[in-house]
């Protein structure tokens, strides 16, 4: 038949997404449900207290604090570790994946 083609610019249209309105509220509303549920999951979990002989100070016996943060011009929310005990958390339990449900 002829040589039309329709020829969809992904930028163009993840850009449309994105500034869409009620778009970022909801991305971030999605994702902080999940880190509440990461928060939730880990609350039992706390990082071993150690002795810091340089500062003197005692660290560790932190609750993990996972949060969730919208993605620079990207149509995406990151759920991440917000402090060392959810990494750990994370790595030893596998916290968000199980937080997404």
């Amino acid at each position: 038949m002829g040589s039309d083609k329709i020829v969809i610019d992904d930028k163009s249209v993840m850009n449309a997404i994105y500034n869409s309105q009620g778009i970022k509220p909801a991305l971030l509303s999605y994702g902080q449900r999940i880190a509440g549920r990461a928060n939730s999951l880990g609350a039992g979990y706390r990082t071993p207290k150690w002795h810091d002989h340089e500062t003197g100070e005692t660290k560790g016996g932190k609750q993990p604090e996972y949060g969730a943060t919208l993605g620079n011009r990207r149509v995406i929310c990151l759920v991440h570790p917000e402090n060392y005990a959810a990494m750990k958390d994370n790595h030893l339990h596998n916290t968000m994946l199980k937080a997404i449900g």
